[in-house]
């Protein structure tokens, strides 16, 4: 299937530069929304990055930007502002650009923020599959259920860290870390049972770094629960996982 451009959406009251961006900005789908009806109408979970005019509808940026925030965990926002000194403990974006705003640093930025925005969806998708890959095989082990399960969502997640590996590539370390990071504060699993810590696996299988050296969830353990029989390794992101004991079949995701 053909990979579209980015989606994005230009939050400002100036019809000119809100235009001016979107003969920038060429390569994606651009959206203009020049009042908060408009907003409404042209933003939903396909747009990739929100470029936001800190001086939009006469201070109603915050209030646009909460609404964006409850109804996508995926794009990216950045703002535009005309005072490099001023600082928006309000506005949560993830970063702001000085006015004048110049076509390379628009471009540049928004081609990094999308990458960001559609690698933090595939790694959540990826998470649930997986997830769901390892309660099918259960299923399966325990005659719950048949093997097409298995072999769709098996078929799903190699396409899936395939997609993660092409977008890693268009990306630097720090961007990936900072999605991953975002992720893991994001997800509030329930406290690990002592029975499932005794079956966490003693390193990573990808890059093998060694797990089990400080107390739960602690990032010095080198790992974090993501669910079930679900760890994600904090050295490289990889998922591992295993099936629940009782079934007498360990079933680690390669």
């Amino acid at each position: 299937m053909t990979q579209t451009g980015p989606v994005v959406i230009v939050i400002e009251s100036n019809a000119t530069r809100a235009e001016l961006y979107e003969l920038w900005l060429e390569e994606c789908a651009v959206r203009i929304a020049s009042t908060k009806r408009q907003v409404a109408e042209e933003f939903d979970e396909a747009v990739d990055v929100v470029v936001l005019s800190e001086g939009f509808g006469d201070g109603a940026a915050p209030t646009v930007l909460e609404k964006i925030r409850s109804h996508s965990g995926y794009c990216e926002v950045v703002t535009t502002t005309a005072d490099r000194n001023r600082v928006f403990p309000d506005l949560d974006v993830d970063h702001h650009l000085t006015k004048p705003v110049f076509e390379d640093e628009l471009r540049s930025l928004v081609d990094r923020l999308a990458r960001r925005s559609r690698y933090r969806a595939a790694v959540i998708e990826y998470y649930r599959r997986t997830t769901q890959l390892a309660s099918a095989e259960v299923g399966v082990a325990a005659g719950e259920s048949e093997g097409e399960d298995c072999t769709a969502l098996e078929r799903r997640v190699r396409a899936l860290k395939r997609r993660l590996k092409r977008l890693q590539q268009g990306m630097d370390i720090d961007d990936i870390r900072a999605v991953l990071d975002s992720i893991s504060q994001d997800r509030k699993p329930e406290p690990e049972s002592d029975d499932e810590s005794k079956y966490a696996p003693d390193k990573c299988v990808n890059c093998s770094r060694q797990w089990g050296v400080g107390p739960g969830d602690d990032p010095s353990r080198g790992y974090k629960r993501l669910g079930s029989y679900v760890w994600r390794c904090t050295g490289c992101g990889h998922v591992q996982m295993q099936t629940d004991p009782s079934h007498q079949r360990l079933a680690p995701y390669r």
